[in-house]
């Protein structure tokens, strides 16, 4: 027993050790926290250093929160372009069946629980307003995608898309603009659709025992993404634009050359 033991080695533990760190050192340097950059350590590095940094830790929570905001937005509209609770309806005469339209089909749901949908039979058949909303959702989707890849390939965060500060701002800076156009595409739909609605609730020319159409869950879904997505978009640009290392830094040393040079004509000189 003796020997079995001491032909133990704790060769193995080490090696898994050694393998846990470098996967931790690779998680490092593809994603670094906001706030690598901004610890001061004592009074050796300038002050003015200090500033920089606090400026790159701020600018980068206004990206994360920016990204995370467009992010949610991002899914509330693909689930507003999904969903078929548009416009609903609770018809009177039979208490037991809801009717609902969405922008792909329109459903009849009962109280037992089942439900049947229909799909639109033809394209070119559809309301104005369906089709509005179509292009409109699906243009969303396809700017808040890009915007998402966009402002994570660019954000400073992210180092395994380059260290190019100016290329990472441009892209951040388009994916921002991008997030606010899908924003803006998904209110437009949205709020046409709500006010439709309004006007046709409130007709004078339909009388009061004829049921109305009302609200359904998928506007309210979408003004919630259509906003968040305006507020992301918002926020990567700021944290883009306002917090960016400015052009003019001081310098303290001058170049070795002009040294050199300086030098050079004292000698000739003499």
């Amino acid at each position: 027993m003796s020997r079995a033991h001491s032909d133990l080695s704790p060769a193995p533990l080490v090696q898994v050790s050694e393998e846990l760190s470098s996967d931790k050192e690779r998680m490092h340097t593809i994603i670094e926290p906001c706030l690598a950059g901004a610890s001061v350590s004592g009074a050796t590095e300038p002050v003015f250093k200090h500033k920089d940094n606090r400026m790159k830790s701020r600018g980068c929570v206004y990206q994360c929160v920016g990204f995370c905001l467009s992010f949610v937005g991002w899914m509330c509209s693909f689930a507003t372009t999904v969903l078929r609770e548009w416009m609903t309806m609770n018809a009177d005469l039979i208490l037991t069946e809801q009717f609902s339209i969405g922008i792909w089909e329109t459903c009849v749901a009962q109280d037992e629980g089942a439900v049947q949908c229909k799909a639109y039979d033809s394209l070119l058949s559809l309301p104005e307003d369906i089709q509005l909303a179509r292009s409109f959702m699906c243009t969303s989707i396809a700017f808040g995608l890009l915007s998402l890849v966009l402002s994570l390939s660019g954000s400073t965060s992210v180092t395994c898309c380059g260290d190019d500060n100016a290329k990472k701002g441009r892209l951040m800076i388009s994916g921002g603009v991008l997030s606010i156009l899908a924003g803006a595409t998904t209110l437009i739909p949205v709020s046409y659709i709500a006010h439709l609605t309004v006007v046709k609730f409130w007709a004078a020319d339909v009388p009061e025992f004829v049921p109305r159409w009302e609200f359904g869950q998928a506007l309210f879904v979408g003004w919630a993404g259509g906003f968040l997505l305006l507020s992301g978009g918002v926020l990567l640009i700021i944290g883009q634009c306002c917090f960016r290392k400015p052009k003019s830094n001081i310098e303290l040393k001058p170049p070795l050359n002009t040294v050199r040079k300086q030098l050079w004509y004292k000698v000739e000189y003499v």
